[in-house]
């Protein structure tokens, strides 16, 4: 497809095949020593629990779409205000779990019934499924990205090997054995952001204080300048998503979604030996995932120094990245191109191999704590519902995955634009209702609940641009929706679309409509929670 596939050698193979496997054996090995000495129920340390959570945080999309973001010429620093105050929160969290503590051994929606409205967790089941849904389709995604540069090979096929070998990966080990091996791979991991990041300075050239003169004073064809190291943006701006007030608004959302209840991050520090081992954890993977995206900016800076200086002239590197007005429309492959591309053979290798076992290993854990159908009854027909429900799972999520690929080709949103905008759908809905659920049974209207969690939905659906997207072609419908003030637009020179109003706006705001559709005054003599 872009005729790159040339750069990586046999011997690039075979450390990726020689990697993987040893992924999968030191998985089953774990397993294996948990059963036969009787520890599957033993506490994991909280350095490899914070590993872990680091691990599986960064490989979602953050590993490739960051360096991409600071390539494109409207990137800069002000991801940094992010990254900030996503680890005081983080650090507020661990904090908290250290000093006073709370259950980890149940999901809000496992309340017993007098703690909370049955339909309520039902609610709170619902979103976290649709969000586990989202995360590993998009998760299916980036791990395709880099198989499609190495192999030329159509998204779609990608998209069908990766998820192939996702699912042969679910019978390879235990959720507490992927943990314990994490740790692993958070070292590879960390060892080899160091390395691309040593070489990518290397290539630079130049002085510093030349580098920070072109950084600040970036133009690009149409003669737009931007200063990529503004780090704090105090702008109004909603149509920006990356500025100090989103962040303040939109992140302690997130990051109490994340830690408290999403699925897999929940398992994971369930493992602990208590609460305070739980929050060391939470504050060690904060500070370490603030870290990583550090160096991941510099990374993206460096290269698109880099490229400044001598621009890609190599036709596959070109047709790859979509080269264009002297900058690339593909960012989130140009990480990818420039290791195929620029790094020696085996270093290649190794690199990609530590991205493929990360990636595969916190897929893996995710579909280890998917949803399926609770055996019931029959012990027999519960196993078959069980089978069934898994299997369902995972036939939607290839379906799922591949229009995210297809959305991500031609769309021209970017990957790290598409991985907030996918927390959109559900993180607003999941803490309006967490917060309506400590209000009790009678201080909820489920079906008001219901209403907030359907309008939130759909709302992010209308203005996130999916819905846009798909309605391109359709005529007037398309048109319509456009003349509506708000609603993303279409660009008809490139096809890409574009937000009037960016997503991030929408969590605070969803978490207050489904909170407010859902309060019910309480009967006198009840006391607020």
């Amino acid at each position: 497809m872009y005729g790159l596939e040339s750069f990586f050698s046999t011997k690039d193979w075979a450390i990726v095949i020689a990697y993987l496997a040893c992924t999968i054996s030191l998985d089953w090995w774990y397993s294996r020593r948990a059963r036969g000495n009787g520890l599957t129920l033993e506490s994991v340390p909280w350095p490899v629990v914070a590993a872990s959570l680091a691990v599986s945080e960064l490989t979602a999309w953050l590993v490739l779409a960051l360096p991409g973001a600071m390539l494109a010429i409207h990137g800069d620093l002000a991801f940094l205000s992010w990254i900030l105050v996503a680890l005081v929160v983080r650090l507020m969290i661990g904090v908290l779990l250290i000093r006073r503590g709370w259950s980890l051994q149940r999901e809000p929606r496992e309340t017993s019934e007098d703690e909370a409205e049955p339909r309520v967790r039902q609610l709170l089941g619902g979103l976290g499924s649709l969000g586990a849904l989202l995360s590993q389709g998009l998760r299916l995604v980036v791990l395709a990205l880099p198989l499609l540069v190495l192999t030329g090979w159509r998204i779609e096929v990608c998209l069908l090997v990766v998820w192939f070998l996702a699912m042969m990966l679910r019978f390879t080990g235990s959720f507490r054995a992927v943990v314990r091996g994490d740790w692993v791979h958070f070292l590879a991991l960390f060892a080899a952001l160091g390395a691309v990041c040593c070489f990518l300075g290397k290539e630079t050239g130049g002085t510093w204080e030349a580098a920070v003169d072109q950084l600040r004073e970036s133009e690009n064809f149409a003669g737009e300048v931007r200063d990529k190291l503004r780090f704090l943006d105090f702008r109004f701006d909603p149509a920006r998503a990356f500025t100090l007030w989103t962040a303040l608004l939109a992140l302690p959302l997130l990051q109490f979604q994340l830690l408290t209840l999403d699925r897999t991050h929940l398992q994971r520090l369930r493992l602990c030996a208590s609460p305070r081992a739980a929050g060391m954890a939470v504050i060690a993977s904060g500070i370490a995932v603030s870290a990583a995206l550090l160096i991941l900016l510099i990374s993206g800076l460096a290269l698109f120094l880099i490229y400044r200086h001598d621009p890609p002239t190599d036709p596959g590197i070109l047709k790859a990245l979509a080269w264009s007005a002297g900058e690339p429309r593909r960012v989130e492959l140009a990480i990818p191109v420039w290791i195929l591309t620029e790094l020696p053979d085996g270093l290649r290798g190794l690199l990609f191999a530590g991205l493929f076992a990360s990636g595969f290993t916190a897929m893996h854990a995710s579909l280890l704590v998917s949803p399926s159908c609770p055996p019931r009854g029959d012990a027999i027909l519960g196993a078959r519902r069980s089978i069934l429900s898994s299997f369902l799972w995972r036939l939607v999520l290839l379906f799922l995955a591949l229009a995210m690929g297809r959305y991500l080709g031609g769309s021209g949103e970017g990957l790290l634009s598409i991985g907030y905008g996918i927390a959109t759908y559900t993180v607003g809905p999941m803490v309006g209702l967490s917060v309506l659920a400590a209000r009790g049974v009678d201080g909820v209207r489920p079906i008001g609940a219901g209403i907030g969690v359907a309008a939130s939905l759909c709302l992010v659906f209308l203005l996130r641009g999916e819905l846009i997207w798909l309605l391109r072609d359709v005529g007037s419908i398309g048109e319509g929706l456009e003349q509506i003030p708000w609603l993303p637009r279409v660009d008809e020179a490139t096809g890409e679309i574009r937000q009037n109003l960016s997503y991030v706006w929408l969590w605070p705001f969803t978490a207050l409509l489904t909170w407010v559709c859902g309060w019910k005054k309480r009967q006198s003599g009840s006391s607020e929670s």
